[in-house]
């Protein structure tokens, strides 16, 4: 069994996080015959909307999972079915990689001044700085760090850190 931690983000609710335990069950060979049985694009489309629904649709996210498993066996479906369980672990994991600096930064978000951050750091506005933390929709993208402005972001929590901890009142 395989736990995935997938975050549920809107603007409005940042860190509502839900639990889907995806049971990872062996692949058998030798389908079972149903009646009116659809086809594995359809049931794949719906094992995709049970997901994506969270934890309270746990169970029958894994009945649904258990049953595609079983009644499409040959190779090509089993490789359709890997592709689409792996196409669901990678939004779970790309969702928590947008996600983590925003989380990592709660603890101490009520005392850091993220538009002086912004500024100081990365001569932008605090809206520039507050879209890549939320992921807020710019010119049609989900706005996001990339490797070098995290690496600036990292200098400047440290240079803070520096400062702060260098500090004495007399």
């Amino acid at each position: 069994m395989v736990q995935i931690i997938c975050f549920n983000y809107t603007p409005r609710d940042t860190q509502k996080v839900r639990k889907i335990k995806l049971i990872m069950l062996p692949l058998f060979g030798g389908a079972l015959k149903h009646k009116n049985m659809k086809d594995l694009t359809q049931e794949l489309n719906e094992l995709h909307e049970l997901f994506l629904k969270g934890s309270e649709y746990e169970s029958k996210f894994a009945e649904k999972l258990e049953y595609i498993k079983v009644s499409f066996t040959s190779d090509t479906d089993i490789q359709l079915i890997n592709e689409a369980v792996d196409k669901m672990m990678n939004t779970v994991e790309s969702n928590l990689n947008e996600l983590s600096v925003k989380i990592q930064l709660a603890e101490v978000e009520g005392f850091l001044n993220l538009a002086y951050i912004a500024k100081h750091y990365f001569g932008k506005t605090k809206n520039w700085l507050y879209q890549r933390l939320n992921g807020y929709l710019v010119n049609g993208k989900k706005a996001k760090f990339n490797e070098e402005e995290i690496e600036i972001f990292n200098r400047a929590l440290s240079d803070m850190s520096m400062k702060l901890g260098s500090l004495r009142v007399h």
